[in-house]
């Protein structure tokens, strides 16, 4: 694996935590994400923070995995 997504810490707070971990270890990869959510409803003037912190949730849920070509195994 040439490269991992990075780690996310995103807060609305006292509202919303969106936490993601990438763990790699030989020939595997190990990405946990966890949203937690606050509110049930939100007032219309936390309508922009809300919308920003689905909008950061969003690209960070679209980080990229770089994989490699490994070389062949060779058989006898």
């Amino acid at each position: 694996m040439e490269g991992a997504p990075q780690d996310a810490n995103i807060s609305w707070p006292n509202h919303a935590l969106f936490v993601a971990k990438s763990l790699t270890q030989a020939n595997q990869i190990t990405i946990a994400q966890t949203l937690t959510r606050a509110f049930t409803v939100a007032k219309p003037e936390e309508y922009p923070d809300l919308r920003g912190f689905y909008q950061k949730v969003a690209q960070a849920d679209q980080a990229q995995v770089v994989l490699t070509l490994a070389p062949a195994a060779k058989s006898d």
